[in-house]
């Protein structure tokens, strides 16, 4: 079955055709689903970006070049490890833009284009260790600050931080947070509307192996919106979790049915 294309050895019944269907298999032109979950155990008394890093991540005001590094020397060209990299985001205008980038393993490799925000981040082609053998980040070029990164072994950045770019909504359709053993933990999606401030119209609050689902039909975030989930650890120390969204990025113009 090639991309978009039905399968005619697995027809499906009247009224089991679904728009979220429809976008999994392709059929509908301008859609596409964005699912991403993220765990982190770094979550302390002090609320901060969740990703599994001791850090927030630092917004740019401009675009930038990205140095694309890793901390092991398998992960070049030449390699065991990752060899290829793809880096997807924003321009200066929120137009999506794209590359790949030619690993050089603890050294760095700057981008020939400039990123505002970065949405996607992964390993697409490896040596014969088949995945990415040391932590690769993209940091940015002037300010110093990193912007993504995906951990030994795992292949693609799961931050939960994304910016909707020019002439596209981004639709939450579910999410879905659990926490650790310890902890009591409060996780907040904030949106921040172009031009405009940070706010929470989605928050879990999850405590010592807890689960917490929330169908969020109809939430969306318009064109040039940031999107980002930050957590704190409300019983203080240490604590972690996970969570999963699921989402669809639609092209404004898309005609669903």
């Amino acid at each position: 079955m090639t991309n978009g294309g039905h399968n005619p050895d697995f027809p499906l019944k009247t009224g089991e055709v679904t728009n979220a269907l429809l976008i999994r298999r392709g059929d509908i032109p301008g859609a596409v689903d964005f699912n991403r979950a993220d765990f982190s155990d770094v979550i302390g008394t002090t609320l901060m970006t969740f990703w599994d890093d001791p850090s927030n991540l630092i917004y740019l005001a401009s675009a930038e070049t990205m140095d694309i590094s890793s901390t092991s020397a398998n992960d070049t060209l030449a390699g065991t490890g990752a060899r290829v990299v793809f880096i997807q985001g924003v321009d200066a205008n929120y137009d999506q833009i794209q590359e790949v980038v030619l690993m050089n393993g603890t050294t760095p490799v700057t981008t020939v284009q400039s990123f505002l925000r970065v949405n996607t981040f992964l390993n697409v082609v490896a040596g014969s260790g088949t995945i990415n053998e040391g932590r690769i980040s993209a940091i940015a070029s002037t300010a110093g600050t990193l912007q993504s990164f995906f951990d030994p072994g795992v292949g693609s950045t799961f931050s939960l931080h994304f910016t909707v770019p020019a002439g596209k909504t981004w639709f939450v359709n579910s999410s879905h947070a659990q926490s650790g053993k310890a902890g009591e933990i409060k996780l907040l999606l904030f949106l921040r509307p172009f031009g405009g401030a940070f706010f929470a119209p989605i928050q879990f609050h999850v405590y010592q192996n807890t689960a917490d689902n929330l169908a969020a039909g109809g939430f969306s975030a318009s064109e040039r919106s940031d999107v980002e989930v930050r957590a704190i650890n409300a019983a203080g120390g240490s604590g972690s979790a996970t969570i999963q969204v699921n989402a669809v990025l639609i092209d404004n113009d898309a005609k669903l049915i």
